[in-house]
């Protein structure tokens, strides 16, 4: 059995609190305690004497049915009225399930003390409110032991929502002032290039081939027996731990225990084998050859500060030369709200449109041509 700490009661009649668990009328008024009474801990209480726990009657009070007075399971008359006790006599516990201001008899405590234990018996145990601190005592250690990375997780969000907000088109409005535009033709030419690979590629003419270094292998080379000292652990015994408080409905509170079981360290050699590896070195063939390739050569460029776009005029080209592609830039100058001069580009068929002199309103990209809005 668990050892025993006195409760406290208060009385209804006159505000008397934190009457002790072993006085059963009010040392004020000397009202009995009743059916309205409940028992509560205080979280300093000191165990009551040995012998007097030895000799506890463990059983919850029993309601009178005439006078609803609670009375020591040991009575078998009701010392308020003198009712004589029957099996139709419900007990302290059975007269808290049929209560329905249960709860609200509880937090109608003001004392602090008295409401966390409250809450504490209503999950009939010990968890209640130390869980809760316990949570928050993790929670600001956790901050304590890493605040570094706490911060860094910060810098590193505000960094992404600006990279974010960077990227994100924004509407801007113009006022134009001046056209330009860029056009370029890029010409290829099929030319013989002169490579090496480690592999052959389909059309090469090899020149030569030779052995080289590629890399390294890493290769087992031996296996080597070591020790080590390892810490293990082994139960020793065990130990009885309180891990909450029940109840008994009579004035009293009991420790619920647990067995707890005791470890103790110790050192031990084991023997152990590794894998020793060794870096060997790799060659394979690399081959040196010659292959045919079209390759950029040069560009024709046509520009201007102008509505009127054109693309520069191409010679006739000989066969191992080629157009490989057309670029083709659009840009208008102006004055946004804020009086800066902004360059921004935009899709040729919205800069063709636009006028010099007209206010337009851009969403603007953060890479890309702008459209116009409005």
């Amino acid at each position: 059995m668990g050892k025993i700490k006195e409760g406290l009661w208060d009385c209804k009649y006159c505000g008397t609190k934190r009457i002790g668990g072993s006085k059963r009328e009010c040392p004020n008024c000397g009202k009995p305690r009743d059916i309205d009474t409940f028992f509560y801990q205080n979280n300093d209480a000191e165990y009551v004497d040995e012998e007097i726990a030895r000799n506890l009657n463990r059983n919850p009070d029993w309601v009178c049915q005439f006078c609803n007075c609670l009375n020591s399971d040991s009575d078998t008359r009701c010392k308020s009225c003198g009712a004589s006790r029957t099996a139709e006599n419900i007990d302290y516990f059975s007269s808290k399930n049929n209560s329905d201001n249960y709860l609200e008899n509880i937090f109608e405590k003001d004392e602090e003390d008295d409401i966390e234990y409250y809450v504490k018996e209503l999950f009939n145990d010990n968890s209640g409110l130390n869980d809760f601190k316990k949570t928050e005592n993790v929670f600001m250690d956790f901050l304590k032991n890493n605040y570094i990375a706490l911060i860094t997780a910060i810098v590193a969000l505000l960094t992404l929502i600006g990279l974010i907000y960077l990227i994100i088109p924004k509407n801007e409005t113009i006022t134009i002032q001046n056209f330009s535009w860029n056009r370029e033709i890029s010409i290829e030419k099929y030319q013989t290039v002169f490579e090496n690979s480690w592999h052959l590629p389909a059309g090469a003419r090899l020149k030569y081939s030779r052995q080289e270094y590629y890399g390294t292998e890493r290769v087992l080379d031996h296996v080597e027996t070591k020790t080590r000292t390892v810490t293990k652990s082994k139960v020793v015994g065990h130990e009885e731990v309180v891990v909450g408080q029940r109840d008994l409905g009579n004035g009293y509170f009991e420790d619920i225990t647990s067995s707890r079981p005791i470890y103790q360290d110790y050192q031990e050699t084991e023997t152990y084998t590794e894998n020793v590896y060794r870096d060997d070195p790799v060659y394979r063939t690399k081959y040196y050859y010659d292959i045919d390739k079209w390759l950029y050569d040069r560009s024709y460029k046509s520009s201007g500060k102008d509505h009127k776009p054109y693309w520069a005029d191409v010679p006739e080209l000989p066969s191992n030369e080629r157009i490989s592609g057309r670029d083709e830039r659009y840009f208008i100058e102006g004055i946004n709200r804020k009086e800066k001069v902004r360059k921004i580009g935009l899709e040729y068929g919205d800069w063709i449109e636009v006028e010099i002199g007209q206010t337009v309103k851009l969403k603007v990209p953060a890479l890309g041509n702008a459209k116009v809005i409005e």
